[in-house]
This record gives structure tokens, sequence and C-alpha cells, in this order.
């Protein structure tokens, strides 16, 4: 049952990164769109010593107009800035979502504090019955409307709800150490397109140059000596290889970055499901109850001892 239940959260979370990815592939379509509209066609500075020195001239676009990669690799630009944007938001989301569920499990296991502990004359069913009620407590506060969007309310909802009953607290401790474990190796797996894009950015711009280098060329053969020609084409030409390799590092530091606050918030998570949940269940492992059983059979052997005892003393007299 844990195995298929653990197979199960891998299989939605995995589901839930694919849609997360699409729907970034998907944004990037409307704001390639938007951005193309507002780039000239044509070079807007002059191509001169003086201008080399200058963001104006860096900074222009006009290269996504022209051959067939440059809309390509706008998309594929927006794709990574947006899939950027989308998870930091995203990260924020879950950091809001991990300080709730921490509230709720406060007030849940303020609750389970102050129920009767068990004793020793109380039946099997007695035992397990009483801590049941507030574990369903926590189990039904779990149901987060939002937990689609919450990763730490489906984490402490799969450690719960994998086996039914009331379980041991060694079987959840088990089960939240491969969830960590899961959940860690599927952040890590969640980067691999994001940084497929980055790589294939300087590539294809690379190719873009080259193509503006052939175009401005073939442009200019026959008018100007070659070394003028060469100069007015291999500047301009290096504006998707200066502009997309830039923006790649700056979109892989910012990555980096990312991939630290989400281990931050994986760590924090672990510890925080273990100090409110794990560690406050009533029955620790599976050997509590059988220590139960046999105080309980002891006590029934010293009751019926006493009243032998009694009778004893009552026939004496």
């Amino acid at each position: 049952n844990m195995d298929h239940g653990l197979t199960q959260y891998e299989a939605r979370e995995r589901l839930l990164w694919f849609l997360f990815l699409l729907v970034c592939l998907l944004m990037a379509f409307p704001a390639v769109w938007i951005h193309l509209a507002g780039v000239p066609r044509t070079p807007v500075v002059a191509t001169t010593s003086e201008a080399l020195k200058s963001y104006a001239f860096w900074s222009q676009r006009h290269w996504v107009h022209i051959g067939p990669l440059g809309k390509v690799l706008a998309y594929f630009a927006w794709v990574a800035i947006l899939f950027l944007l989308a998870r930091s938001l995203w990260l924020i989301a879950q950091f809001i979502g991990k300080s709730a569920l921490l509230h709720e499990l406060r007030e849940v296991m303020s609750t389970l504090k102050n129920r009767q502990s068990a004793k020793p004359w109380d039946s099997m069913t007695d035992v397990q019955k009483k801590p049941y009620a507030g574990y369903a407590l926590i189990v039904n506060r779990l149901n987060h409307p939002l937990r689609f969007l919450l990763h730490s309310f489906r984490r402490a909802q799969y450690t719960l709800t994998s086996a039914p009953g009331m379980p041991f607290t060694d079987g959840l401790l088990e089960r939240q150490q491969r969830l960590s474990d899961m959940d860690r190796q599927m952040f890590k797996s969640s980067w691999t397109a994001f940084r497929w894009v980055l790589r294939l950015l300087p590539l294809l711009a690379a190719l873009q140059s080259f193509w503006l280098v052939y175009s401005e060329t073939q442009l200019f053969l026959g008018k100007q000596s070659e070394l003028e020609q060469f100069a007015n084409a291999f500047w301009p030409a290096m504006l998707p290889v200066v502009q997309l390799t830039a923006l790649a590092v700056l979109l892989g530091l910012a990555s980096a970055f990312m991939n630290r606050v989400e281990n931050l918030y994986l760590a924090n998570l672990d510890a925080s499901l273990f100090d409110q949940m794990l560690s406050e269940l009533p029955i620790r492992s599976s050997d509590t109850l059988l220590i139960l059983e046999s105080l309980q059979k002891h006590f029934r052997e010293l009751q019926g001892t006493l009243k032998r005892l009694e009778l004893e003393l009552k026939i004496k007299k």
C-alpha cells in the first residue's frame, strides 16, 4: 500500500511539473508576438567605432526579424524568462503555503495534546481509537482547497493518508523520508528543460550570427572592398551571440539561486513536518501496542490476585 501511494504521489507531481512547463511554452507565444511588434525591423544605430562603445548599439534587436532562426530565438528566450518568473511566483506561494500548513498543524496538535491518555485497563481497541479521532482531524484539515497549487499540503496529505487507519510513527517516518528524497529528485529534474533551453540559446545564436554575416556579405557583394564589407557585417551579426549569451548567463545565475532557495524550502518543510506532526503522534511504534498489551495482562493478573486475597481474608474472618 505504501509503495502504491508513493508511486501515485510521484506520478501526480511529475504531471504537475509537466503542466507547469506546458503553460510556460504556451504563454511564450503571446509574449513573443507582443515583443516583436515593438522591435524595429532595421538597425537604429549605424556601425561606427563610437557606436560600438554604446549600449544603444548592443541593445538593438532587429535581428529577430531576419532569417528562419530570429523568431525561434525570441521564442526560446521568452520561454526561459517566463519559466523563471513563474517559478519565482510559485516558490513564493510555497513558502506562504508552508506557513499556512504549520498554522493548521499547530491548531490540531494543541487539540491532540489535550486528549485523554491511554490507561492500562483500556482495551486494545480503545487504545487505538483514542488518538484516531485527532489523527482523522489532521487528515481532514489537510484537504485544503488550494492543495493543487500548494506542495506542502500535498506532501503532508500523502505522508498521512498512504495507509488506512491509524498508522504507526515508525512507518510514517519511513514514508516521510522516501517522500523527501522523491521531492528533491523531482525538483531537480524539473529544471532539466530550462537548462536545455539555456544551452540551446548560445548555439542557435551563433547560427543566427552566421546567417546575418552571410546575408550582409551577399547584399554588399561587389559594392565595397572585402574588408569594409566584413566590418559592416560582423559587428551587427554579433548582436544575437552577445545578447543571448548574456541572457543565458544571467538566467543561469538566477536559476542557481532559486535552486538553493528551493532546497531551503524542502529542508524547512521536512523539519516542520517532523516537529509539528510526526514527533507528536500518540503511538510511537508498533512495539508500543505490544508493551501496552503486556502491561494490561499483568494488571489483570494483579487484579485477580487481589480479589483472591480479599476472599481468603473474608473466609478466615
